[in-house]
């Protein structure tokens, strides 16, 4: 007579066990990366109306899905997805691609978070490690950590993972703003006295100042004069004549 002894059941894996509801779709594991002409202007100081007064420049990062078919991406039987097609795709448009446990971004390295979904164990849903959700019942609300995301843009350029923005793409983003305040301009001249329209144009015209400086200080640290070496030999101090 044989003895059959069971295998306990994981919590995941379970009737009962807590999941996404079937809205939220399973999706592909990713990279996170980022393309030179991508930033985006993050307000650090504003004022108690909430005009802009301050910005700094943090990398706008996108995703590559290792999925085969997509991006290059390759599986040939039962070999593991072939990923580095993708990569290089990306790499040769200029980009930086941050690959998992890159020893460069420290507690960063494990950047990618998996949660269960409504569809089983073997179909998760993948998102960055910043994102939160809330579910009651079939509520459910996707968020961002922005602070902690805000602070792995940031680190990604002080280690210089990234290389900091180009002057050019900082003047065509200026430009955009420019752009957008004469569009509300223009509409506060044909309904004047609408309080509300004179409220965005403070607003966008907080922004244009606000990146106008902060071109103008890309600009002036690219002029900057560097400190030069003196090459050659060494200078002697000039001889004077003895005096008796």
């Amino acid at each position: 007579m044989a003895r059959l002894t069971g295998t306990p059941v994981r919590q995941e894996d379970r009737f009962d066990a807590s999941h996404l509801p079937k809205k939220v779709r399973p999706n592909k594991p990713f990279f996170i990366a980022h393309l030179p002409q991508n930033w985006d202007p993050v307000p650090t100081k504003t004022s108690d109306a909430g005009i802009v007064q301050e910005v700094e420049w943090l990398p706008i990062l996108g995703t590559i899905p290792i999925d085969p078919g997509v991006n290059g991406c390759e599986k040939i039987g039962k070999a593991p997805v072939n990923f580095e097609p993708a990569i290089a795709r990306w790499q040769g448009r200029g980009g930086v691609v941050l690959r998992h446990g890159d020893p460069r971004l420290g507690e960063h390295g494990e950047y990618m978070s998996t949660f269960p979904s409504a569809f089983g164990p073997r179909s998760p849903v993948y998102r960055d490690a910043w994102t939160e959700f809330d579910v009651l019942g079939q509520l459910v609300r996707e968020e961002c950590d922005e602070d902690a995301y805000n602070e792995f843009r940031r680190y990604l350029v002080e280690k210089r993972i990234v290389e900091p923005i180009n002057v050019m793409v900082a003047e065509k983003k200026l430009e955009q703003r420019r752009a957008r305040l004469r569009r509300i301009i223009d509409r506060v001249g044909t309904r004047p006295g609408h309080t509300g329209l004179q409220d965005k144009v403070d607003v966008e015209q907080g922004w244009v100042d606000a990146l106008e400086r902060s071109v103008a200080e890309m600009k002036a640290k690219r002029k900057a004069p560097k400190a030069r070496r003196m090459r050659g030999r060494k200078s002697t101090p000039p001889k004077t004549e003895a005096t008796t």
